[in-house]
């Protein structure tokens, strides 16, 4: 006959192996090893890269940040296109009507274009290299070490992209020292700046 009593007979009772504290800090520092690992070789087989031909890796890099903003730029040069003729001005004032909040009425809209047309000339097709940034123009190996603090060069566009939750600002810098920005809103544009 079988004892059904809770006493097991002076066993002693099977100790768990982990607790579960010791098996969360055991899986989290494994999860942080397998984290500095990755952190790790990426970053050898990134500076390996670098080390090997810097040139090619920065071109690698610019081609990839040109064909990020080539859409916006595609966009920008469609509405500067369109700005060059006093028919495509009206017609963007008219399929925008953000554009209302800073031009009452599209006679000042058109007044406004037609004062600072001849500055803002059609743009190229390709985005502009990013020949210089922040203030400064790379040092590459035919540069002397005094020319790569120099100022922007006044040959070169300069291309400014901002995207925050559906707002595009797109900011050119033409080689006569204008500056033109744009603010899309989704598609449509709400703001167009020259000075």
């Amino acid at each position: 006959m079988t004892d059904s009593s809770w006493d097991n007979g002076g066993i002693a009772p099977k100790k768990k192996a982990f607790g579960t504290g010791t098996k969360v800090l055991l899986g989290c520092g494994i999860a942080l090893l397998l984290g500095i690992v990755t952190c790790t070789t990426v970053g050898m087989v990134f500076g390996n890269m670098i080390k090997k031909d810097p040139e090619a890796f920065e071109k690698r890099v610019e081609g990839w940040a040109k064909g990020f903003i080539q859409k916006d730029w595609d966009r920008l040069r469609a509405l500067v296109g369109q700005l060059q003729t006093d028919e495509g001005t009206q017609a963007v004032y008219q399929s925008n009507p953000e554009l209302r909040n800073t031009y009452a009425s599209a006679e000042l809209f058109l007044a406004a274009v037609q004062g600072w047309r001849s500055q803002v000339a059609p743009l190229p097709a390709e985005v502009p290299s990013e020949e210089h940034r922040r203030g400064h123009r790379r040092r590459t190996k035919e540069a002397p070490a005094e020319d790569a603090s120099a100022s922007v060069s006044e040959k070169n566009y300069s291309v400014n992209l901002n995207k925050v939750m559906g707002t595009t600002t797109i900011g050119c810098k033409y080689p006569n020292g204008t500056r033109l920005t744009v603010t899309f809103d989704g598609e449509r544009v709400s703001r167009i700046e020259v000075d």
